[in-house]
This record gives C-alpha cells, sequence and structure tokens, in this order.
C-alpha cells in the first residue's frame, strides 16, 4: 500500500542528555529486560514474509555485503548474501537537540557514498500507516563510520527552511543518491534540489531550479551514463498535472526545464511515477495521463533535452523501472500485486522473473518495493539483481530463472498494528500484520510464529478474556475473520462481518479501517464500524450494541476509534469516534467525539458526549479505564501539535487527559511526553494506577498515584521513559500478560517485544 511521507519538522526546546536521549524527562530507574519475541522466521530461499523493505543497496565490491532499510525497522546488513542479519540502527539515541537523531529511523530514501561505504545518509519519516497520525518527516541522518554511530543532518533542515515551517506539508516527496563518479549527493524535497560535493563535510548547496510550477514536487531522479555530468529530475504538481522533466548540467551549473508531451494530441500527461536513463541517455519513463476516453499508464520513451515523448508499452501499470546500462532493450520492472518483470526488447513486452510462493514455499512475496541491477550484461541472461518486497529481500542470479528470498536469520522487521494474548495464557498471542494478515503465536509450536489468514493487511485483534482462547481479527480482505488455540494447533473459525458502511463503503481496500474489538468479561464481542456490534460466541450473526442506542456524530467522525467497558459493571461503557481522513476534511472538534454511559447493558441506555472540548485537532487515539475505578479514564491523542512544538516535554500539554468522574472534569497529564502521538494507554490492575503509554517513539510509564488536582505545575505527574534495550520504534499496541508477569507490545517494523512488569 502505498505510503505518502508527510513532512514536518520537530523543533523542541533542550531539556538536556540523558541515557535515554532528550525525550526523556525522566528515565525509570525500574528494572527492564526488553527482548524480542520475533517474527525471527528463516525465509531464506522459500517466499519471505518477514517486513516490508523499501531499498536495497550491494557492495559493488562484494556481493555478500547487502544493506536493507526497512519500513520504520531500520537498515539491516549481511556480509553472508542474507544468511544472517544485525541491524545498524538499534543503538541510535534520539534527541530533540541540534544534530540529534530526531526520531524513528523509518528509511524514505538510503544514499551509500559510491567512493567510501562506510558513508550513508537516509531521509528518515513516518508514513501515515495508521490512522492515529498525518504522518510527518524527520530530515535527514547520516554515518560516516559504516553504522556505529549516526547524527542528525540539521544543515540539511536549514538550507530546506525546515526550521521555519509552519505547517504541514501532506504531498511532498524525497529521495536522494550518490553520483557515480564525483560521489556527490544530491538530495530533493518538495521543489527543493540540494547537493552536498563532499558527505563528510556539513555544507549543502541549494541548486533548485527557479521556473517550476506552484505547488510542484520532485519525484525521482537518475544519473546520465554516457555524459555524467548530467542529472534528469522528473516531478508533477500535487493534483497530478504539470509535469515536468528537468536537466541539471552538473558542469554548467544550469538547468533545462522542460514540459513533456505525448505523441498523440488527444493524449495529457498528468504525472511522471519512475525514471531510468539507459546507458546511452536515453530516458524511459513510467507516466500517467488521460485523454476523452479513459485514464492511462503508459511506459515512454525520449531523448535527453527533448520535450516529446514516444510510446513505448501503453499497458503499463507499473511501480519500479531499472534499465541496463549495457544494453537498453533490457530492462526490469513491477506490478504494484506482481513479481518482477523483464524485457529485452525495449519494454514492448514483459516476462515475470518471479512467482508468487506461500508461506514454506518457493517463490517471492507480492508488491515489490525496489529493485538493483547489481550486474549487468549484454542480452540479460547473466544479469544479476536484488529486490525488496513487502515480505523482505530477494535475489536472482543467472543460475536460477526467479527471485528467492535472501531473508535469513535474525531480521525482524515486521509491521503490527495489533496483538492480543489472553491475560492468565502466555502460550497464545495473535496480531495483526502490515502486507501479512493475521500472525499466531504459539509458544510451544515448532515455529513459534506462523502466518494463519494471508493475503491482506492485518488490523487490530483481540482474543478473549477467559479459557475459551478464541480471538476475532481485523483483516483488510475479507473483512472479519475469527480463529480458536487448542494446544499448538489453530482452528479457523466462520465469522460474518456486520453490515456496516463506513465512508460511503462497506469494506474499502484503499481506506483501511482499524476496527476496534472489545470482549467483555462474559466473552461477547463488540466491534466498531460507524456503528457498535455485539454478538456472543455462540451467536451467528451480529446485532447493534446497546439496543441501538449509540447516537451518531453528525458528517465526522464517521467511525468508532475505540471501546472499553468495565469489567466489574457492564454498565458503565465509553466509546470514542474518530475520523481517519487528512486535516483537510476536518474542523476542529469534529474529528474526534467520546460518549459514556452509565445502563449500557439496559433497556434504553443513555448516553453523554464527554468529548474534552480544549482539544482541538488532534484524534483520539485511545481511551482507557481504571478497571478498578471505572469512572477514571485517561485519553490518548494522536498526531502533532504546532503549538507545541517548541515546548520542553517536562511542559507537554494535550497528549494525555485524565477524568477522575466519568468525563466530567478533566486535567492535562502530558507533562514528560514527547510531542508525538500516543496510541495506547494501559492501566495495570492492582497497582494503584500505573499507566503505560505506547508512543512513536517507545513506550512511557507514569506512577499515577502521584496525582494532585490542587498542584499547578502538572498536577504531580511526570511521565517518564520506560524504554531502555528498546529500539526506538513506533508502538502501536499493548497488553499485559498477568500469568507471566509480561507487557508486550507491538510495533510498526520491529516486530513484537516484551518485559517484566516491574513490581
Amino acid at each position: 500500500m502505498k505510503a505518502i511521507i508527510q513532512i514536518v519538522l520537530l523543533v523542541f526546546f533542550s531539556v538536556g542528555v540523558n541515557a535515554q536521549g532528550d525525550y526523556c524527562a525522566l528515565s525509570s530507574t525500574l528494572p527492564q529486560n526488553w527482548h524480542c519475541m520475533g517474527p525471527f522466521t528463516d525465509y531464506y530461499g522459500t517466499a519471505e514474509y518477514n517486513g516490508r523493505v523499501d531499498f536495497v543497496w550491494t557492495n559493488p565490491n562484494d556481493m555478500g555485503h547487502i544493506m536493507a532499510a526497512a519500513n520504520l525497522g531500520g537498515l539491516w546488513v549481511t556480509h553472508d548474501t542474507g544468511h544472517n542479519w544485525h541491524c545498524l540502527t538499534d543503538n541510535v539515541v534520539s534527541g530533540n537537540r541540534r544534530g540529534q537523531v530526531p526520531g524513528v529511523i523509518g528509511p524514505v530514501s538510503l544514499a551509500v557514498s559510491t567512493v567510501d561505504t562506510n558513508v550513508i545518509y537516509m531521509q528518515i519519516g513516518m508514513p501515515r500507516t495508521t490512522e492515529k497520525s498525518w504522518g510527518y518527516s524527520l530530515g535527514m541522518v547520516y554515518t560516516l563510520d559504516g553504522g556505529k554511530t549516526w547524527k542528525g543532518d540539521a544543515r540539511y533542515d536549514d538550507i530546506l527552511g525546515r526550521s521555519l515551517l509552519s505547517e504541514y506539508s501532506y504531498h511532498e516527496r524525497v529521495g536522494a543518491k550518490f553520483m557515480p563518479d564525483k560521489g556527490w549527493l544530491f538530495a530533493y524535497s518538495g521543489s527543493s534540489v540540494i547537493v552536498k560535493r563532499n558527505a563528510r563535510r556539513r555544507k549543502w548547496k541549494n541548486i533548485s531550479p527557479k521556473s517550476l510550477p506552484d505547488k510542484f514536487n520532485f519525484s525521482g531522479f537518475d544519473f546520465c551514463k554516457r555524459d555524467p555530468n548530467k542529472v534528469v529530475f522528473i516531478g508533477d504538481v500535487q493534483d497530478g498535472r504539470g509535469a515536468r522533466l528537468c536537466v541539471y548540467d552538473v558542469s554548467a551549473g544550469k538547468w533545462n526545464v522542460l514540459t513533456p508531451r505525448l505523441p498523440s494530441e488527444g493524449d495529457t500527461l498528468d504525472g511522471i511515477q519512475y525514471i531510468s536513463v539507459s546507458g546511452l541517455d536515453s530516458v524511459f519513463l513510467f507516466v500517467s495521463g488521460h485523454n476523452s476516453k479513459t485514464k492511462f499508464s503508459y511506459l515512454v520513451k525520449g531523448a535527453l533535452n527533448a520535450e516529446t515523448l514516444t510510446v513505448v508499452n501503453n499497458a503499463a501499470p507499473f511501480r519500479l523501472l531499472t534499465v541496463s546500462p549495457v544494453d537498453q532493450n533490457v530492462m526490469y520492472a513491477a506490478h504494484p500485486v506482481s513479481p518482477f518483470l523483464m524485457s529485452t526488447d525495449g519494454g514492448v513486452s514483459f516476462t515475470g522473473l518471479s512467482r508468487y510462493g506461500g508461506p514454506g514455499r518457493q517463490g517471492s512475496h507480492s508488491d515489490p518495493r525496489c529493485l538493483t541491477l547489481y550486474s549487468a550484461t549484454k542480452g540479460g541472461k547473466g544479469d544479476v539483481l536484488f529486490g525488496g518486497t513487502d515480505g523482505g529481500i530477494v535475489m536472482k542470479t543467472p543460475a536460477v530463472k526467479v527471485f528467492s528470498s535472501i531473508t535469513g536469520k535474525g531480521i525482524c522487521i515486521t509491521q503490527f498494528y495489533g496483538l492480543s494474548n489472553t491475560e492468565l495464557n502466555e502460550d497464545y498471542m495473535v496480531a495483526g500484520a502490515q502486507d501479512h494478515g493475521i500472525m499466531s503465536y504459539i509458544r510451544n509450536r515448532h515455529t513459534p510464529w506462523e502466518l494463519t489468514f494471508g493475503g491482506s493487511d492485518g488490523f487490530l485483534v483481540k482474543l478473549t478474556n477467559r479459557d475459551t482462547a478464541v480471538a476475532y481479527l481485523g483483516i483488510n480482505l475479507p473483512r472479519l475473520r475469527a480463529l480458536q488455540f487448542k494446544d499448538t494447533n489453530i482452528v479457523k473459525l466462520r465469522l460474518v462481518s456486520p453490515n456496516d458502511m463506513v465512508d460511503g463503503c462497506m469494506y474499502c481496500y484503499h481506506n483501511p479501517i482499524q476496527r476496534p474489538i472489545f470482549f467483555d468479561n462474559n466473552n461477547a464481542a463488540y466491534v466498531g464500524y460507524r456503528k457498535v456490534w455485539k454478538k456472543t460466541l455462540a451467536q451467528p450473526t451480529w446485532e447493534e450494541a446497546f439496543n441501538g442506542s449509540m447516537p451518531l456524530p453528525d458528517t465526522i467522525p464517521r467511525k468508532v476509534g475505540d471501546i472499553i467497558i468495565a469489567e466489574q459493571d457492564s454498565n458503565i461503557a465509553y466509546v470514542a469516534y474518530r475520523e481517519s481522513g487528512s486535516p483537510g476534511r476536518m474542523d476542529k472538534l469534529s474529528n474526534h467525539k467520546l460518549f459514556v454511559s452509565k445502563n449500557a447493558s439496559g433497556d434504553n441506555p443513555i448516553w453523554e458526549q464527554i468529548t474534552p472540548e480544549h482539544i482541538q485537532w488532534e484524534r483520539i487515539n485511545d481511551v482507557e479505564i481504571n478497571q478498578d475505578t471505572p469512572s477514571e479514564l485517561w485519553v490518548g491523542y494522536g498526531d502533532f501539535i504546532h503549538a507545541y512544538m517548541n515546548t520542553d516535554i517536562r511542559d507537554m500539554r494535550d497528549r494525555v487527559e485524565y477524568s477522575p468522574d466519568f468525563g466530567h472534569t478533566w486535567y492535562n497529564v502530558s507533562h514528560g511526553l514527547p510531542n508525538f502521538p500516543v496510541n495506547k494507554i494501559l492501566c495495570q490492575k492492582g497497582s494503584n494506577r500505573i499507566l503505560y503509554a505506547a508512543t512513536d517513539i517507545g513506550v512511557y510509564r507514569c506512577d499515577f498515584s502521584t496525582f494532585d488536582k490542587n498542584n499547578e505545575s502538572g498536577y504531580g505527574i511526570m511521565w517518564e521513559c520506560f524504554h531502555e534495550g528498546l529500539p526506538d520504534c513506533q508502538v502501536t499496541d499493548m497488553e499485559f500478560n498477568y500469568k507471566s508477569g509480561k507487557l508486550r507490545i507491538a510495533t510498526f517494523g520491529r516486530g513484537v517485544w516484551e518485559t517484566d512488569i516491574p513490581e
């Protein structure tokens, strides 16, 4: 699924340095023993189902030395062609001070120096992969020692004017590459192009062309081979019009900005998606456009500095493009939902280079993300290729006809949206994964993690609270699923989804819905769509929960964001609504609503709106209650707050709100939290209100017994970092396992982790 990177610079006031970075007002002194539970499945030689890899680099002098940049999973390296991997970015200590790494290593570009492979640059950011954040960029990071130490490139932000950014940029695109011969680093962001002639020095130079349309965004570039002083950039404006080819002459320091056109007068060129320059400096492009009859995607060809393009292939909805530097008749591409493709006739026709393989079978994952031509030969028969897919890293050599996985041991980059375990059983767990559907975990199974429901994206999941060990699972296609654990086996159950509509479509693939799922103490299930639905395990179909009494907010928000019911009194229920669209469709308070009922299990439940109305724009990400005293609740908020971008985190506001009285009174209890989304809050049972918060930078802990409503300085509350030994990562979900005494978390890009719950 396409990830749209949206740019914002985080510039916080410095609060001092400690072992866990400047995003920690306090570091917990309690013992922590975080360790990764996986999945660590060795997929070498079989279809890969680990996690998305967006960029692959291979050492030109050593084919066994490979680096893979995982989507929100950091940068990984192997020295034995993928049999064993380790992460180069797990030890990064992030912070908000100038020159520090500003957050999670989510690579949106990977550039390795062509003259010194110890020099690595990456643009990083957080794609809008969940409904809990609009997405944001974190600028550029680099290492000069092969990944031992990392720094944030503050000069990159300076030259792009990021320190003065006052609003989000929703469609800005970025990219970076090293020039093969000179070793210069080129990068683009939005309509800006910058260059660093010496990657070991700080200075950037802005070389952006002047004559570009408003709202123009570059989307890619490639270096010429015959004339190594030329660089060709592509781009268009935000609405998909105004495509441009921009040729930069390094020796002259000048641009030639071209408006490309198709040969047919009736065809309008809307955008350029991919570019590859051949060894003869012919420019090949994947473009999109329209005419009076239809929309189209073409593979086109043009001469350097020429505006008229020739259509090579008129049925080319491709994702990638790489033309051989030694034979421009040989080129490689990929289809968004199909494996890699090869052409030997200049792009007129393509044949498959890989086949889709299920778990444990030969083949590769669908959805290719990147392609590297490592070794090129005339005719292509001796070519060696590497690629990244939604499942990991693949390779093709002349000895085999198709790509095969080199996603071996040690790597864990699975992107989980949600996880669930039974509180009284440590052996079972389920998790919803981007690109991999639903994964199940059985501690004593030969392979603890297995793909149970594949073929789509898995979202929020929930296991019953009792010993039946039944799980209801949110999955993109087809709707809801169910399973039951029996010893070391999985039994798939039939489950019909509610007949509900969200955003005018019941189950839209292009608009994934993270449907909250909740089991009460009697193992009755609740699920949120536009409405809240309920069924017992024995019922064949769903019915409207709470006797259909839930009020529907006007217009937006359009969908239920969270559901929670008191364990000791099922009359007490909270339901939150949350909008998942872009900020442009929101209007202050219309993007979230919160309701409570104190007679929810009665015949005519009464609902009261208790939304904290002093918080505008941010969406409710999570609602948690004190199950020992259900009148107490906490609300975690998503997105960023511009007004607090320069705020000392000791004075942070509007990340978490607390009410002691069913939402009638609200207190800001955000001190110590960073200005990142709060994705989940847990209140530990029987602990006198010990709280944990899952954020886009890690886990935080708070002893809420110190709350004092008369204390004007943060009400006596200060959150402390609780991620010593946990790599900086986006924590999307978490649950307690009281039997084992563990806190388990799901991360987006680094698998599942656990640590002991402190006494």
